[in-house]
This record gives structure tokens, sequence and C-alpha cells, in this order.
């Protein structure tokens, strides 16, 4: 026996199907419900369906809103074709596929209000959940919780807990405060902003930001949390719900006005083109051919398989050029020396092949090629004082003119053909070539930041799509935001609906205040000249700082950087 399921998801009737083996159906709100009705009128285990000689029964769990059938409460009835089961906020229409002989089909949707009020069947919801019962009413339960409340108060007292009562621990950055409260709090009036930007100078988060919260509505010290910084959405949506900036005229911000929730309404990811002064979408036209970098690289023929190089027949991966960096958020420029040099040698003259220019600028590769053949000619030997006196120069005047032609033949060969390879390169006659610089972005979205480490589970190409057909440096490989949406997004009310662990919470991606405009790390706190090295188990320097596990720190800084996250 079998049990076919119609979910209607949505008010325009779409449905889902669904099939469930087996003879028995259990329907509620509990995990284990093979039908999970996700409401607070239904019960963990509300009713359950079984197979009894041929026939589908129908059987109420104890619960305490009732099954109805029909518009009647039930204990347990057999089902009929067309029979309409009332459960919670949820209606259910029985049909047989074939009568009584092959499976139960039932058509489930949700109703506004109470499904069995819809059916004709009156449920008195406040009297199902009060407390009127014998042994289970108001009054008993005041009674022992007032009683319960007094026997723990006075056995807390008795032992001298007394740390009970006082306000939760401080976090690890003020943890070095200890219990002088009076650096942060007034008397009679709480914590105090002024005190906050003593060691906190609180920088802009904008500089046409219309509004600056106070410290206190966004980080809650006492708390118990390790990390003041880590604040929820609702500070802000608060600005960002409706976002004006000072300033403009119209008052409105050059970002999107309404953000409230990253899943649902926040803007597609922008990019920094036009070597810095623009933002655009990524979604919009052309935005994905704008990598501005000086280079060209082509990462269809880099990843292909049987890679034919210098050294032999290869197969490169992403990982072979591109590095995390120490912190494992950013990934390491691509260096020539770390990265290229192993397939593209800088080899200027077939009969030197084990020389190779330095990957410098012109003037230093000009200099090493002069250097290389004045040592091998025998000028080198009939005039020792240009030997002695030979400087890395990119214009000798001493030198014989057959040197300068090597020189310039050399050049021709490096920049016409090894170096465009690459780079885009001007050469002009009688003058130096001019190599433009790479200009490759290492910081792509400059309002947000992103950790490759807690991504390291995925393979690069299902976040950069493309990657193995791309041919043009101007291809933009980042991912947009559907693509970020698929684990981070919060979880769809409603019926069987699923929720990710991915954080969708607007610190995980964004830093409220303008870091680089705060005390440097060097800068000792006010009043930390007032600990006791003693007391804090450190030893005092004459610079002010003190010598923690690992590394040099601010003395009283807690063993972190200030504003280092």
């Amino acid at each position: 026996m079998s049990y076919i399921l119609l979910l209607r998801t949505d008010p325009n009737d779409r449905f889902e199907t669904r099939e469930e083996p087996g003879s028995r159906l259990l329907i509620g709100r509990g995990p284990q419900s093979n039908l999970r009705l996700d409401h607070d009128t239904v019960a963990v285990e509300h009713a359950t369906i079984e197979e009894e000689d041929g026939r589908y029964v129908l059987t109420d769990g104890g619960s305490v809103t009732g099954t109805h059938v029909n518009g009647k409460r039930i204990e347990k009835v057999e089902l009929a074709a067309g029979d309409k089961i009332a459960i919670g906020a949820f209606s259910l229409k029985a049909e047989f596929l074939q009568q009584f002989e092959g499976p139960l089909i039932l058509d489930v949707r949700q109703v506004g209000g109470s499904a069995a009020q819809a059916e004709g069947a009156a449920t008195d919801y406040a009297a199902a959940y009060s407390l009127k019962q014998k042994f289970f009413n108001k009054a008993i339960l005041t009674w022992l919780s007032t009683a319960a409340g007094v026997v723990v108060v006075a056995g807390v007292l008795f032992a001298g807990k007394t740390q009970l009562f006082r306000p939760g621990g401080l976090s690890d950055s003020h943890s070095f405060f200890g219990r002088e409260c009076a650096r942060c709090h007034v008397a009679w009036h709480g914590p105090s902003e002024k005190a906050c930007e003593k060691c906190h100078p609180a920088p802009l988060h904008h500089q046409n930001q219309a509004f600056t919260p106070p410290c206190v509505s966004c980080h809650e010290e006492h708390r118990g949390q390790s990390e003041l910084a880590a604040i929820g959405n609702e500070n802000c949506v608060q600005c960002h719900v409706d976002l004006k900036g000072k300033g403009d005229r119209s008052g409105r911000s050059e970002f999107a006005n309404k953000i409230t929730d990253f899943s649902r309404d926040h803007p597609e990811f922008a990019i920094i083109v036009a070597d810095g002064q623009k933002r655009v979408r990524v979604s919009e036209k052309g935005a994905r051919q704008s990598d501005l970098a000086k280079m060209k690289l082509n990462h269809e023929l880099h990843l292909k398989p049987g890679l034919k190089t210098l050294r032999g027949t290869v197969q490169l991966t992403c990982d072979n050029c591109h590095k995390l960096d120490v912190d494992e958020r950013l990934m390491k420029p691509v260096k020539y020396e770390a990265h290229c040099k192993g397939c593209h040698e800088l080899g200027f003259d077939d009969r030197y092949p084990n020389r190779q220019v330095p990957h410098d600028s012109p003037e230093i590769v000009r200099s090493y090629l002069l250097r290389v053949y004045a040592e091998l000619s025998d000028e080198m030997l009939r005039r020792p004082e240009v030997a002695r006196s030979f400087p890395l120069s990119s214009s000798p005047d001493k030198l014989d003119p057959s040197i300068i032609r090597k020189v310039r033949e050399a050049e021709s060969h490096l920049y016409d053909f090894t170096c465009k390879e690459c780079h885009e390169v001007d050469v002009k006659e009688g003058a130096l070539p001019v190599v433009e610089k790479t200009g490759i972005p290492m910081i792509w979205h400059a309002h947000a930041r992103f950790a490759h480490k807690s991504h390291r589970t995925l393979e690069c190409e299902s976040c950069h799509k493309g990657v193995y057909h791309s041919q043009k440096t101007t291809d933009v490989l980042l991912p947009g935001i559907e693509r970020c949406r698929d684990c981070h997004r919060q979880e769809r009310l409603g019926l069987f609906s699923r929720k990710s662990n991915a954080p969708t919470d607007c610190a995980a991606c964004h830093i409220y205040h303008d870091r680089s405009k705060g005390l440097g790390w060097a800068s000792p706190l006010p009043g930390t000249s007032s600990l006791d090295p003693a007391q804090s188990g450190r030893t005092k320097t004459g610079t002010g700082y003190s010598k923690s596990g690992r590394e040099d720190v601010p003395a009283g800084s807690g063993g972190k950087l200030q504003g280092v996250r």
C-alpha cells in the first residue's frame, strides 16, 4: 500500500506530488512525520492513517485541537472517497486511485485560520490551550513558580554566590577592565558614549550617513558575547530599509535604498570598473566583460588537458596559480617567479640557453643585457677599465657598437615575441619599450568582504562559472548573488520549507565602521598605563607594549589588535 500526496504550495494551486510507501502515514508537526504540517495548531504527532483489511482508517493521536472529518471531530474513522479532513490550519481531501484497491490520494492545502471552522466544525482554541484543568491551572502554577524562586534565591544567598546577581561577563576585548565599572559607566546614567570614544574614535560608516546610532544600541555588553562586532540584522535594517544620504538634495543614497534581507531584496553584486571610478552590477550589460587588467590571459588554454610546456605535458589546476593568503581570506597576487616561470622562460639568445633576463622593468632588462654581452665579449679583456667602471645603465657610451647591436636584437626578440604573449607592449625605434602595468584587481567588491577559507569544500568552477571556457582577459568570472543565495538563504515560511545552514546576517559580509580612520594598532589605548603589569601577568616595556603568548600587542588590548576583526 502507499499514499500519494498532492501538496498545494501557494494560493495559485500549484502543487508538488510525492508518494509515501508503507501501510502507515504519520501526520503532524514533528520531524518524524511522513506528512509534516508546520503550524502551531498541529500537534507533533497529530494523527495517523493506517491500512486495515484493505481499508484506510484515520485515527486522532490525542491532539488538543482535534481531527475533524466532514465537520465532525473524530477519534477513529474509516475514510471514504471525497472525505474532507481538517487538521489545524490544513485541509486534506481523500480520494482513491481505484476504489479501495489503489493508493490513497490526499490533496493537502493550507487555509486561512482554522480548517475545522472552514469545514463547519467550531473549535475553541482558547479553551483548548487554556490552563483550566483540575491540577494544572494558573493558581497552582503561580504558587509553584513563586515557591521555587524563593528557594533558589535563598539557596544562592546562603551559599554566598552573589556574583549570580551581577551583570554578565565582559567581551574578550574588554576583559582586562575587570570590575572597573567606572571606565564605561556613569552613575545612575548607564554606559557613556564618551567613554567608548576614548578608545574607539567611532569612525564613520559612510561620509554621507544621515544617522549615527549610539554605540550601545548595536554593541551590548554583559550579554555573554565574545565579540561585540557580531550584531543582528535589525541594527542594519533600521537605516537600510529606507536609506537616505546626508547632503544629497533628493535625500537618496548612491546605494540601494531598501535592503532588509539578503535572500529577498539585496541587490546584485557590484564591481569597480573604469580605473576605480565606476560601480556596475555584474548583471548589467557588458559588466561580465569589464576586467581592465592589462594582461593576456586565456584560462581555457591553461586548464585544458595535456597542456604542452617547455617541461613536457602537464595538467594545470586553479591552485597552481591561485594560492590563499596567510589569513586564508583573499588570494595572493599571481607572480611570475612563483607561478609563471616554470612554463614561460625569458630566454633572449639561442646561443645562451641557460641565461634568462629578469622579469622586471625595461631599464633593468636592458642593463642586464648590456652587462651579459659585455662580459661575453673580448672588450672586457682588452679594456679592464671598462669592466671596473661598467654600471647597470641603460646608456653605456663606452661600449663597442657590436654589443649595442646584440642588445637591440635581443630586446626585439623579447618584446616582439616573448613579452607580447602576456603583456601589452609599446615598442618605439630608439627608445626603451613601454610595458603596461598589469593592474590586476585584488579586491573586486569594495564594500564587502569574502573568505575563501569558509568555502574550501566547493569546487572553484561551482562559483567561478565558465572558467574552463574563458579565453579573454576581460571576462569577469565572479559569482553573482543568485549563486550565493543557493546556500545563504532564510527558511521559507510555509509548507515543507527547509532552512540552510549558511549565515544571512549582514555582519557576515559587511563591516560598519571605516576602520582605516580609527586608532592605529601601535597607538596605546587611553588609561592602559595605569594597569599593574604584575596583576595582568604581562611584562611592561618602554614603548607601552607587552609580550603576549604569540606576538607583541598593545598593553591592555586583550591580545587583539584594535581595528582588526
